[in-house]
């Protein structure tokens, strides 16, 4: 996540199914994401662990182990704003333990003339 391969505005879509627990530097890992995005382009990131929910305590056996980390909601709708996505919003399902938080790369503004 810290490296991708791929030129700049490549991508359409990103999706992140059960990984941003893993990722190194959650905030520049999510520079990255934006840097391969279209203008437009959509981050959608999907796990089922998050601080907060009502698996906390199930959860808690993993988590820490080898820099793994999960958010709160409000804790990874901050992180994917602050990278520079618009629009960001996280929905959860607290029955299930599910997360999913989504983005969007600003689109190319176009300069328009004032007469």
């Amino acid at each position: 996540m810290s490296e991708l391969p791929y030129a700049d505005s490549y991508f359409d879509v990103v999706t992140a199914v059960e990984t941003y627990y893993f990722w190194p530097n959650l905030g520049s890992d999510l520079g990255e994401v934006l840097r391969v995005l279209k203008p437009g382009g959509w981050l959608m990131i999907a796990g089922e662990a998050y601080r907060g929910s009502k698996y906390d305590e199930r959860n808690a056996r993993w988590l820490g182990v080898d820099g793994v980390s999960a958010l709160s909601p409000d804790e990874l709708a901050d992180a994917v704003t602050m990278a520079g996505f618009v629009n960001a919003q996280v929905f959860l399902d607290y029955e299930r333990g599910w997360i999913c938080a989504v983005g969007a790369k600003p689109a190319s503004v176009v300069g328009k003339l004032l007469v």
